[in-house]
């Protein structure tokens, strides 16, 4: 995740740009009243991903209010979970879920609430790994370029033990929203 600066460099995803279009298409779709289910910070912290949510929000005139969002393990009973309370104490009509696991656990709570998925309340997840296409309905998810990913690790690697003297820069790569 690009959090450690190292001689051979890193390698970075652009999580900001991919959930901020996500939010922007969500609110496109009339979505005035969107949860988040983001980490709880016990393992990972995606403060990317909070901070797209929070600025595309305000960037539509809509307030950020803390009874949207839940901090949960990011895990399907975390999703479960959080999606359980945004759903009893608010009045939510789409989730945006910082992990497809989460959105998994997600969709399990809106099926148990009675909610139609697509129709009552909308979810979207991050990552776009293979699991998200074989959920119905399927998860809308922001989705991370794996392939370019492991290619770029696997030339920084190839590069450090052929050049183990020469700096590598650092590589960005952008995720994009697909619904």
């Amino acid at each position: 995740r690009g959090l450690n600066e190292g001689y051979y460099g890193t390698v970075k995803i652009d999580e900001y740009t991919g959930v901020y279009q996500a939010i922007k298409w969500l609110i496109g779709k009339g979505h005035r009243n969107i949860g988040l289910i983001m980490d709880n910070s016990e393992h990972y912290h995606l403060g990317e991903r909070y901070e797209a949510y929070h600025q595309a929000l305000i960037d539509h005139g809509l307030l950020i209010e803390e009874k949207y969002i839940q901090k949960r393990s990011l895990t399907i009973a975390g999703g479960y979970q959080g999606a359980t309370e945004l759903l009893r104490h608010s009045e939510v009509s789409a989730i945006f879920c910082c992990d497809d696991m989460v959105a998994i656990g997600c969709y399990q709570a809106v099926y148990d609430s009675g909610k139609i998925l697509d129709q009552e309340i909308t979810v979207v997840g991050f990552d776009g790994g293979e699991v998200t296409q074989f959920v119905r309905p399927q998860i809308k998810s922001v989705r991370q370029p794996y392939r370019e990913l492991g290619k770029a690790y696997a030339e920084k690697i190839q590069m450090a033990i052929e050049q183990p003297n020469r700096r590598i820069d650092d590589r960005l790569f952008h995720v994009s929203f697909e619904t």
